[in-house]
């Protein structure tokens, strides 16, 4: 991802380490929206807006990384956090729910 310090061992330690965090995290955001789809409907809806929100930013942080050159982000990531993103918000915004 970061092609300018694949040399540097330190640096790879840490990479590999926020990796797994970041893996624990996007586990965590999905067990967190999978646990409240029995919650009553406007607080599932605010959780599900709310974390679209978050996955718009998410891929704006990462497409900013990506086309400034910082990193080479994996496209097939960008878009599964898209697919997240529209996800969430088109349920969130479904008109007839029960």
């Amino acid at each position: 991802m970061f092609p300018d310090i694949a040399d540097n061992q330190d640096a790879i330690d840490v990479g590999v380490a926020l990796r797994k965090n970041m893996g624990v995290g996007s586990a965590f955001i999905g067990l967190l929206l999978f646990s409240c789809q029995t919650s009553s409907k406007s607080i599932a809806q605010r959780l599900l807006f709310t974390s679209a929100v978050g996955f718009l930013l998410w891929i704006a942080a990462l497409l900013h990384m990506r086309l400034s050159g910082e990193a080479n982000v994996p496209l097939f990531i960008i878009g599964f956090f898209a697919f997240l993103g529209v996800l969430s918000l088109f349920v969130a915004t479904r008109r007839f729910q029960e």
